[in-house]
């Protein structure tokens, strides 16, 4: 038993086996408890906020006030790690002009839930992409192909139709004047960026 609790990495079954400890009328059970206690104590810096919530809930069911209270603790030291992580990934954001770097961020901020930020990063992306678009002689046209490229391939869908839709402006702008060399200039772009271009509208357009 005691091997168990020290290689446990397990939050949810640690979580289980100390209620069920707890709640055993038992002298042996409730000093096992203690160990299982002691246990958690180890792995609470490691564990999701989820996981800290539910650890109070069993501890409050559990009637024991002393591990609800480590508990909370732990899940706001947890909180505040998590904001910092999440300014972090803000300020980060702000300095980069990179778009796939910005694209990528989009589907691992979608993933990790961080809606707030995934937000901020897709107005980013927004805001560079029309801005490369804007440089002279269509001269960003492989970079804002590349990102296109690459949110697509990773399914972040947003940042792939904005690209898309830039693109799109761009060829239908310059072909209208006819800018042959500027449509042109785009066809290259998604031959040698984009890996599914035969297969683009777009690119059969041009």
């Amino acid at each position: 038993f005691d091997h168990v609790l020290t290689v446990t990495k397990n939050a949810g079954e640690a979580i289980i086996l100390f209620k069920m400890l707890t709640e055993a009328e038992n002298q042996k059970c409730l000093k096992f408890a203690g160990d299982c206690q002691a246990a958690l104590q180890t792995l609470l810096p490691t564990l999701p906020i989820k996981d800290l919530e539910r650890l109070k809930t069993t501890a409050a069911d559990a009637n024991r006030p002393d591990v609800v209270k480590m508990a909370e603790e732990a899940r706001e030291m947890a909180q505040k790690a998590l904001e910092a992580k999440k300014d972090e990934a803000r300020k980060s954001l702000e300095e980069t002009e990179d778009l796939e770097v910005l694209a990528l961020s989009v589907g691992e901020l979608t993933a990790q839930g961080w809606t707030e930020v995934r937000d901020e990063a897709s107005k980013r992306f927004g805001k560079v992409l029309k801005s490369a678009m804007e440089s002279a002689d269509g001269k960003m046209l492989p970079k804002v192909a590349i990102a296109y490229n690459v949110a697509k391939e990773k399914k972040v869908h947003e940042c792939a139709q904005m690209a898309e839709k830039q693109l799109r402006r761009y060829f239908e702008g310059n072909r209208d004047k006819g800018n042959v060399s500027c449509v042109y200039r785009l066809r290259h772009a998604l031959v040698s960026e984009v890996d599914s271009h035969k297969d683009m509208k777009l690119f059969q357009a041009a």
